[in-house]
């Protein structure tokens, strides 16, 4: 269809923690339609009183669900799952279209943010099904059809199964909803197709064979919660946006966007989402932290309790697809709708018909488009959303009245599809923020107002303009590559020749680490706290350089390749101070996609404001390291790894630096923050494998969907958060014991902790060469491997900058030594190769050391502890994963 022609430059990067077989090509656009643009022309008040009906229905199945306990302590006999999301079946607003099987069979679901199961009625036969507009899908006659096994990863992923029914060769399952109505069948994978005509296979959903209510034209939904049976997490895409047109335009689609075509402009507004309640139920939605809300030019006096989200799961705000009109808690509702009419001049009348509680009368001789209403703006955490006219009011011409197009609510608040008409709006799962502007945003947004009522279209000419002007303005668009890229390392040092400029620069970096975590202890406000945790970072440190290349036509970069940095950037001409480089320097006037991100950008606004500046140059920083500083502005340009190439990259363009760059131009940012490289592609996950010192060869690195760790030795751990310095770029691990030899250590839950400023901890790290422990935990090691080794005759390790070594009167590779091995939070266990902790380390073999060190604050696994390991960071998952590993067969 021609739709495929258009369809926008991307990337589905990470795949979910089940892989599913297969992706496709290129990202995936679905349109969606509202549920009464079908089954017949509704007149406009119908249209409104069934939006209000669906809405009171929705927010009280959304509260329902997420103050029900838990179905394991309910009491109920068999266990029975619940939905993610236990939501009325029948309050669809936006019904997607796609196909099943193979040959495929048109399907037609509603398109869910509050819920994660995608499912479907299925005639398996079917005991009980509700009339749909498309024929009962059968399994049977799909050639790609396959049953979801009980001990499947898939299958764990349901939220509280039948335990009972696991005995059957199928995985079953149940979902209730609010109302009464509910699904019954079992989990199955088959091939969808997208409108966009992206295949999809092996995409696991529900088969419902017993099904009881109805979902409003639809023959059942498509999850899109932050569960792991959605469409999102199934997928691996870390983000998706969409834009619903107008409330009364019932004949335009609105676009999906899924993967890195969900993508707005640097003008837009991005608020954190809120860490979800506990429960079964409950992590599914969006919650967002509504600060306030301002009417005219007066912020109301609604009590910030109002909005506050409770351990019970009552409170909070919802920002839901399913919701037509806004609900608020009741108390924050009543001080709005008074708000209103004190400043609309007219006479009140009543909204019965439609549902609503607030509405005017239209002036006499004039129709309800008359009514003047005030300004309403929602302030979110970091962003403001100003509601326009068509957002706030809805019309009943025939009566002649204008309604506010909200509802009270009581537990909870929901942003409903209404007020997020003719908006861009953007999960960026990954980053966890949600991201609006307005769909006739000038800045470069796909979207334009192609009419008085503003509907929101993306055309297919527009979208080859965005295809070639894209490059210009952030956020990311890949032009290649749309499964994952790689790219290779290169050491910069071969050791053991420098062991001992090694552990100099690793001093270095360890007292970075500690003064970052002091520094954000003692930071009130959250944005100089994350400055001076990223900034802080010894930028000579790097053992790895990665090539890449930026610019049109493209110039070719070496930089050090730094897990503990956010920041990308490069030395850029003219340069008032530069030290040398292999490379020539970047001329940003020599490349025909470069631009200066502006100051007011979400890009701007991620640098840290303690390095952070605004003036005639542009949005500029001044990073100070332990050594050396660099500074310069921040732009936008073309970057290339490997074979992968993209537009719009946010980086640094220096122009004064100072410091020794180990012949590299700049460093590669790696860490977890927003500016980094990783955050700005969007993709979940990214991993290595670093060739042992024997081995000079190139190691591999891998991002989104090629950056996997699999096979019976893989392992895993949770990655956890610096409690003090959330926003900390490191990646913090829980090291729960050591074991020398066969000796147990005496680890315990404060050995690795961290403490109340916020140092401690165990971070993994690509900038640092060695292994440092904590004080006590060295002591404890080091006594270890002393009365293991009673036999050797240990010598001075001051010349070499170790504290533990031994005289080699063999090959170092022959000395008798104890085995290391790591443990850490989840089980995953890590026993050392001895090389990677144990090693000659001057040139003529004499002398072998223990190659961990002791450290004050926070402890660090370096890179060498990490060679012939296959690594694996998955942002998405939360988990750091490794196995032994080939490199050079990877």
């Amino acid at each position: 269809m021609a739709s495929k022609r258009w369809l926008l430059l991307c990337l589905l990067f990470p795949l979910p923690f089940f892989a599913v077989p297969s992706k496709p090509d290129r990202g995936i656009r679905l349109e969606l339609t509202h549920v009464d643009a079908r089954g017949g022309l509704l007149a406009a008040a119908d249209r409104v009183r069934r939006a209000a009906e669906r809405s009171h229905r929705r927010v009280n199945g959304l509260l329902a669900a997420v103050t029900a306990p838990s179905a394991s302590s309910d009491g109920g006999g068999d266990g029975a799952a619940t939905a993610a999301a236990s939501v009325h079946a029948s309050t669809a607003t936006y019904l997607v279209d796609l196909t099943i099987g193979t040959p495929p069979l048109p399907l037609t679901a509603v398109l869910d943010t509050g819920s994660d199961l995608i499912w479907t009625q299925c005639d398996a036969p079917c005991q009980r099904c509700f009339p749909q507009p498309t024929p009962l899908y059968a399994p049977a006659r799909s050639a790609t059809y396959a049953n979801v096994s009980c001990d499947s990863k898939l299958c764990e992923a349901l939220p509280s199964p039948r335990s009972s029914r696991c005995s059957e060769p199928s995985c079953a399952y149940y979902f209730s909803y609010g109302d009464g109505s509910s699904t019954d069948g079992v989990l199955a994978t088959d091939a969808f197709t997208f409108v966009s005509g992206a295949t999809v296979h092996g995409l696991a959903f529900g088969c419902g064979t017993d099904n009881l209510g109805g979902t409003d034209n639809s023959s059942g939904l498509v999850g899109m919660g932050r569960g792991p049976l959605s469409l999102v997490s199934q997928l691996g895409v870390t983000r998706f946006s969409y834009c619903f047109t107008p409330f009364n335009d019932t004949t335009t689609s609105s676009p999906l966007f899924l993967g890195a075509s969900a993508s707005l402009s640097p003008a837009a507004q991005s608020t954190p989402f809120m860490p979800n309640p506990t429960g079964p139920r409950r992590g599914s939605y969006y919650y967002l932290s509504l600060e306030g809300i301002t009417v005219g030019d007066t912020l109301l006096p609604i009590d910030p309790a109002v909005f506050q989200l409770t351990a019970s799961g009552r409170g909070g705000l919802i920002i839901d697809s399913g919701t037509t009109f806004t609900a608020l808690e009741e108390r924050a509702f009543v001080v709005l709708a008074r708000a209103v009419a004190a400043r609309v001049a007219l006479p009140l009348a009543s909204g019965a018909h439609l549902g609503l509680s607030l509405c005017f009368a239209a002036p006499e001789g004039r129709g309800p488009e008359a009514v003047t209403v005030p300004r309403l703006v929602l302030h979110f955490d970091g962003a403001d959303m100003e509601l326009p006219r068509g957002s706030v009011v809805v019309e009943d011409r025939v009566a002649g009245v204008a309604c506010l197009g909200m509802v009270s609510a009581r537990g909870m608040s929901v942003l409903g599809s209404m007020q997020q008409q003719n908006m861009h709006i953007l999960y960026d799962i990954g980053m966890g923020v949600l991201s609006f502007e307005p769909a006739d945003n000038p800045m470069g947004s796909k979207w334009r107002q192609t009419s008085d009522d503003m509907a929101c279209k993306c055309k297919p000419a527009l979208l080859t303009l965005a295809a070639v002007l894209i490059g210009l303005i952030p956020p990311v668009t890949s032009a290649t590559s749309p499964h994952g890229f790689r790219a290779t390392l290169t050491r910069v040092h071969q050791y053991p020749g420098n062991y001992s400029a090694a552990a100099r620069r690793d001093g270095r970096r360890l007292a970075s680490f500690s003064d970052a975590a002091s520094a954000g202890a003692h930071c009130t406000s959250t944005s100089s706290s994350r400055g001076l945790l990223q900034a802080l970072v010894e930028n000579g440190a790097g053992a790895y350089h990665m090539s890449l290349s930026v610019g049109t036509p493209p110039l070719a970069f070496p930089a050090i390749l730094d897990t503990g940095s956010d920041l990308t950037w490069t030395q850029c001409a003219p340069c008032t101070a530069c030290f040398a480089q292999p490379t020539p320097l970047y001329d940003p006037a020599a490349s025909s996609t470069f631009s200066k991100v502006p100051c007011a950008g979400p890009l701007c606004q991620a640098l840290p404001s303690a390095f952070r500046a605004c003036n005639a140059t542009g949005c500029v920083y001044d990073y100070r390291y332990t050594v050396g500083f660099t500074a310069g502005y921040l732009a936008a340009d073309t970057i290339a790894i490997g074979d992968a190439s993209f537009r719009g990259v946010a980086f640094g363009c220096s122009t004064a630096n100072g410091g020794d760059m180990d012949n590299a131009s700049g460093i590669v940012g790696l860490g977890s923050s927003a500016l980094s490289l990783v955050s700005q592609l969007g993709v979940g996950r990214f991993s290595y494998c670093l060739r042992s010192d024997a081995d000079a060869g190139a190691s591999p690195i891998l991002f989104g969907s090629l950056a996997n760790v699999t096979g019976g030795k893989a392992q895993s751990t949770p990655l956890i958060q610096n409690p003090v310095a959330r926003r900390a770029p490191y990646y913090y691990v829980h090291l729960t014991g050591i074991t020398v030899g066969a000796a147990e250590l005496p680890v315990t839950s404060g050995t690795f902790g961290f403490t109340a400023a916020g140092a401690g901890g165990v971070i993994v790290d690509s900038g640092t060469t060695f292994t440092y422990l904590a004080e006590a935990a060295y002591a404890t090691v080091r006594q270890a491997f002393l009365s293991q080794t009673a036999g050797l005759t240990t010598v001075s390790g001051a010349p070499y900058d170790f504290d533990l070594c031994f005289a080699a009167g063999v090959a170092a590779a022959d000395v008798p030594v104890p085995r290391l091995v790591l443990r850490f939070a989840g089980g995953a266990v890590y026993e050392v190769p001895r090389r990677s902790y144990f090693d000659a380390v001057d040139e003529s073999g004499s002398v072998a050391c223990l190659l961990l060190l002791p450290t004050r604050g926070v402890s660090v696994i370096g890179n060498v502890l990490q060679m012939d390991l296959h690594v694996l960071y998955d942002l998405d998952g939360g988990t750091f994963s490794f196995a032994p590993a080939d490199c050079a067969s990877i």
